[in-house]
């Protein structure tokens, strides 16, 4: 699912316990992606699994990025999908936030079942 679209962490603590401090780490460091030279076959199989879609990621990074703050908080406080609060809260770091609108984040923060979107708030909050 290189998209992240279902959410199987509950399926598989195992692999989330083991995981997680790995992401975590990750993500505080700024470390997404790797610098390196794939082969052919490497970039066949990527594709097959669907990570090289053409520019996919991309462009919803960039629709979230333009998306106005009020917007972005009220999608990480009530949107269902896990992608969605996802996206939202990681086009959230950085920017200026008021104090109602921290204590919307902190409160989603500790309701939030989604640990990956719990990593994108504490990243948001933390600026």
């Amino acid at each position: 699912d290189p998209e992240a679209r279902v959410n199987v962490a509950e399926q598989h603590p195992e692999v989330v316990a083991r995981l997680e401090p790995i992401v975590l780490e990750r993500l505080r460091a700024g470390l997404t992606g790797f610098d390196q030279d794939y082969s052919t076959e490497d970039l066949a199989v990527l594709g097959g699994l669907g990570y090289l879609e053409a520019g996919t990621v991309e462009q919803v990074h960039a629709e979230f990025a333009e998306k106005p703050t009020e917007q972005l908080i009220a999608l990480v406080t009530e949107d269902p999908k896990c992608l969605v609060r996802m996206e939202s809260a990681r086009a959230l770091r950085g920017r200026e936030l008021s104090t109602e609108q921290r204590t919307a984040l902190e409160q989603r923060l500790g309701l939030e079942g989604s640990s990956a979107v719990r990593t994108r708030l504490e990243l948001a909050l933390g600026d």
